[in-house]
């Protein structure tokens, strides 16, 4: 059934009725109100039964008021044809929103033609007469057919003051005429159908616009629009796709509150004023491809909840993306901040492209949250660039990007666990204080809520700074709990009141926290730094950090306050898994590590330059070849043993010898497993290559097992005992002290000794080293005792001679070793005419040389430890 619009403004027998949705928002022209009647029905001949019948209905159809043909509901059987196909599709789309997924199937709605055109003649009549109030321009007159007697209505009805400005206030648009392709008529105008304009017409708003509340219940098209003054889209709703493809704001123009639930396209924009898209709602993909920002940008508060494209587009004003929530894949590809650019409390949960994009100043990310993947590639910062307090759930990776200034990456973990209890403590404690009246128990409550506060902050500050990260936190807070509660029962409100409080503040503190990600990958892959270029990571508690292809040209680059951690996976990985620390292909330089500590970190380094590193009080924990670039160290040990020289370098040039002497002695080990390979190697080459090798590997292998290459000074100190035990023993046979049996026996206990004084595995357990020392003793002490006893059994058992004598001797007999062996010669000149046993000669020289060089291997190993 087909319907018509009478509108009721007091002509042909009608009664004169306003709108009042017009009267309420105080709109510049108030309409005459509209009902509708049967397309063959005669209206001149409408009985006042029948017009109050036909107001009745237009009531029932818009929620028992009467209005005007903008402002009426248009979403009926009235406008349109199958309205319960419509509705069916339309409650698809909804569930289809609440469930998040895409909704692709076009507005079956079959629009009643004669009402939609009426409500464009009217729309663009209006338009018209604020355009040109007073007379019509002659090249108008000349060129566009408009609609005279509706524009002379609208301009009766407009005073001076309201000629400014077009109110589309709370109107209900109905379907737009769709665009025509893009073809161009012979004054390059858009061919098209046309809407808010006449034919001929270019498309501009040369008033202020106001669409506060509006509401497009079809595809909107703005295409190709000019707004030459300031422009406002707030509190409306687009329903379906909202087009403002290569669009021109020249005034300020603000989205504020605007809720877009189809696709919005604003690509191509140029907003040549300040713009603001606070509080905006972006339910499907949101297109600002190619657009230009000559003003200052808002989009506080923001909601993007698919898709955001912001690829290539210009600001070249301040940008503000406070507390923005992107809940879609976000692309920045090839953007450009010429100003200041604010993603403070931004929240990422898809990951973020930021490609080729440019920041030409001051960029701050704080207390973003970055939910996925986020990489910088190509990413240009040619002014300050601050990550403070941000959490990264994933990776983040800086790849060949361009740091021209300031960069810094930083953490106040006990600040923002702070602030994120103090926020749940005020949240809840406003509920709660409202239900008392007694000022007293008002104070309690807060008093004891305060007191929760500190305590858990308390408890988990220090377990952060122990350990740097937030374990065991609802273990903590349960502790807390109950103590508070154990203090606060006996008050008359408790059972009541305060344990649901506490209850409540103490289960969101436990849940805010867990949400607490900081920053736990980080990767720089082939950055470039200008000479000014000043880099700071601050308080970083990394899984994974990586410097890959980076040559750092910067004035400072600094690592403050580093841990890098095992991640649980790598310890379940037989393999050790990906290295925790990462520097491949890099030229450091003068870059600094202060307070860092790698000491659980697996760390791969190669074909890098770390010379001119400063390290300053990192913790590198053990030092072993299996932790420090363990593969390197297998497959290529010769640029293994590079790498640690430079690390031993490096610590040498800050006169850290004791850390120095470490990678010393990984240097050497490196070198002995290239001797040893290289020598394997050349088993099939000439003898002589095989020979040098062999000669090269026999002195470091010596070196290794006398002192570890001058690094352990304690198993010096272990074979100087044994040889000089080994000779005493030698010289109590010469001198026929020991008897036959007990030289048996003797060497066999010596062996055991030998055994144990040499078992690195002993070295690891508690108070290994006075158990060596008191066997030791022992051995010596036995020794002397069957050495100088003689058969008189009365005389083994006497006290002094047993404690004090027999032990005394066989020290003077050491002592008179040591002598010999210190100088050799003099004992072969006065030993000719004696008889001794064979080679006691020789022992004594080549003992003398390996004494020597033991000595030698001590004051080496201590001044290691303790030079200055």
């Amino acid at each position: 059934m087909g319907y018509k619009a009478v509108f009721l403004d007091g002509t042909d027998g009608l009664p004169l009725v306003e709108c009042e949705v017009c009267k309420i928002i105080e709109r510049n022209v108030i309409e005459p109100a509209v009902i509708y009647v049967n397309e063959n029905e005669d209206i001149s001949n409408l009985s006042e039964k029948r017009i109050n019948q036909l107001i009745g209905e237009s009531k029932k159809l818009n929620n028992g008021q009467l209005r005007c043909i903008f402002h009426c509901e248009k979403e009926n059987e009235i406008w349109i044809e199958n309205i319960d196909e419509y509705k069916e599709w339309k409650e698809k789309r909804e569930k289809a929103r609440e469930e998040k997924r895409k909704f692709n199937e076009k507005s079956p709605a079959e629009w009643k033609k004669n009402l939609v055109d009426e409500f464009w003649k009217r729309i663009r009549a209006y338009r018209f007469a604020v355009d040109y109030s007073i007379s019509t321009p002659i090249n108008i007159l000349n060129d566009v057919k408009f609609d005279s007697i509706l524009v002379s209505y609208y301009r009766k009805k407009l005073t001076n003051q309201q000629k400014n400005y077009y109110s589309f206030n709370s109107v209900i648009f109905p379907k737009f005429n769709r665009f025509q392709g893009n073809e161009k008529n012979e004054n390059k105008i858009l061919k098209k159908d046309f809407n808010f304009w006449y034919f001929k017409e270019e498309y501009k708003l040369l008033k202020t616009a106001y669409f506060q509340g509006a509401k497009f219940v079809e595809e909107a098209y703005f295409r190709g629009s000019i707004f030459q003054n300031k422009t406002y889209f707030q509190g409306g709703n687009f329903q379906l796709l909202a087009d403002f493809t290569s669009s021109e704001f020249q005034e300020y123009v603000s989205f504020s509150g605007q809720r877009f639930q189809g696709d919005a396209s604003f690509a191509s924009v140029k907003f040549q004023s300040n713009s603001s898209f606070t509080n905006t709602e972006f339910q499907e993909e949101a297109y600002f491809v190619g657009a230009k920002f000559i003003g200052e940008i808002n989009f506080e508060k923001t909601l993007f909840q698919k898709h955001t494209y912001f690829n290539k587009v210009v600001f070249q004003g301040d940008t503000n993306f406070w507390k923005t929530k992107f809940e879609g894949d976000v692309n920045f590809w090839k953007t450009k901040f010429e100003e200041d650019v604010n993603f403070w409390e931004a929240e990422f949960k898809e990951s973020v492209n930021l490609k080729e994009a440019k920041f030409q100043n001051k960029t701050y990310f704080w207390i973003v949250k970055f939910k996925g993947n986020i990489s910088f590639v190509g990413t240009e910062f040619q002014r300050d660039v601050y990550f403070f307090d941000s959490i990264f759930e994933k990776s983040l990776v800086f790849r060949f990007v361009t740091i021209t200034s300031k960069f810094v990456i930083e953490y106040n973990h006990i600040s923002r666990i702070k602030s994120i209890i103090n926020t749940v403590g005020s949240r809840n404690l406003k509920k709660y204080l409202n239900k008392f009246q007694d000022k007293n128990s008002r104070s309690h409550i807060s008093e004891i809520v305060k007191e929760v506060e500190s305590k858990i902050l308390e408890r988990l500050s220090k377990e952060f700074e122990n350990n740097n990260s937030i374990k065991c936190i609802y273990k903590i807070i349960y502790e807390e709990k109950e103590k508070i509660f154990e203090e606060s029962q006996n008050h008359q409100i408790f059972d009541k009141h305060i344990y649901e409080i506490i209850e409540k503040i103490c289960s969101e503190i436990s849940e805010e926290l867990s949400k607490y990600n900081p920053l736990t990958c980080l990767e720089f892959f082939n950055p470039q730094f200008s000479p000014e270029a000043q880099v700071e990571l601050r308080n970083l508690n990394l899984e994974v950090l990586k410097f890959n292809n980076l040559i750092n040209h910067s004035k400072e680059f600094i690592i403050f306050n580093l841990k890098v951690k095992e991640d649980e996976n790598n310890k379940k990985n037989k393999d050790g898994g990906d290295p925790l620390l990462e520097i491949n292909n890099s030229l450091l330089n003068r870059m600094r590590f202060v307070n860092c500590d790698f000491s659980e970190a697996k760390i791969k380094i190669k074909n890098s330059s770390l010379t001119d590193c400063e390290f300053v009080n990192v913790d590198w924990g053990e030092i072993p070849e299996e932790r420090i670039c363990p593969n390197l160290f297998e497959s290529n040990p010769k640029k293994a043993q590079d790498i640690y020289r430079q690390l031993k370098l490096a610590h040498d040039n800050q006169k850290d010898f004791i850390h120095g002497n470490d990678f010393y002695a990984l240097e050497m080990r490196a070198y002995d497993k290239y001797l040893t390979e290289k020598r394997k190697f050349l088993k099939t080459k000439k003898e002589k290559n095989n020979f040098n090798i062999l000669k090269d590997l026999i002195i470091f292998k010596i070196s290794k097992i006398a002192s570890n290459f001058g690094q352990d000074w304690v198993r010096v100190l272990k074979w100087i005992c044994i040889l000089v035990t080994s000779l005493t023993i030698i010289n109590l046979v010469d001198t026929n002290k020991m008897p036959s049996l007990s030289y048996l026996i003797f060497i066999i206990f010596l062996s055991g000794i030998i055994f144990l004084l040499m078992l690195e595995e002993c070295d690891d357990t508690k108070h290994c080293f006075k158990i060596k020392a008191l066997v030791f003793s022992l051995f010596v002490y036995v020794l002397g005792f069957f050495s100088f006893s003689q058969n008189n059994t009365q005389r083994i058992f006497n006290i002094w001679e047993f404690f004090v004598t027999k032990p005394l001797q066989i020290v003077d007999f050491i002592a008179v070793t040591i002598s010999k062996i210190i100088n050799p010669w003099k004992t072969i000149f006065s030993s000719n005419s004696l008889k001794h046993i064979h080679g006691y000669e020789a022992f004594f020289v080549f003992s003398w040389i390996i004494l020597s060089y033991l000595v030698y291997q001590l004051i080496i190993s201590l001044r290691r430890k303790i030079r200055r």
